[in-house]
């Protein structure tokens, strides 16, 4: 889905689970259609940093190793909230990510 997504996400503190809280109208989520009000999050993408190579080594934290990251997939069940919202925050346009992976349950 494209940022910004257009939802609000809440911890469920019972059930140990993020849920959708929110559909922000007019927002990405509410024009895709798809996910409603009491999903559950499961899993999403997020970004991490590589190791540095020698020569990122040798510029030290000052160099920007734009090229020094790759995409993964966080299980979020059973996760912190704080965890789960910094692995969807480091998908981020300063990395050329403009979108975020969500797999949502929908509990009947």
């Amino acid at each position: 889905m494209k940022q910004p997504l257009g939802i609000v996400l809440a911890e469920d503190v019972a059930n140990r689970r993020i849920v959708v809280e929110e559909i922000l109208p007019g927002g990405n989520a509410d024009k895709l259609g798809r996910i409603a009000v009491g999903d559950v999050l499961v899993g999403c993408s997020a970004v991490t940093l590589k190791e540095g190579s020698d020569k990122l080594e040798k510029e030290g934290y000052g160099a920007r190793p734009y090229v020094n990251w790759t995409e993964v997939w966080i299980p979020t069940e059973g996760l912190e909230f704080d965890t789960v919202m910094a692995a969807l925050g480091s998908n981020n346009p300063r990395w050329g990510i403009f979108t975020i992976e969500l797999e949502l349950e929908r509990l009947i």
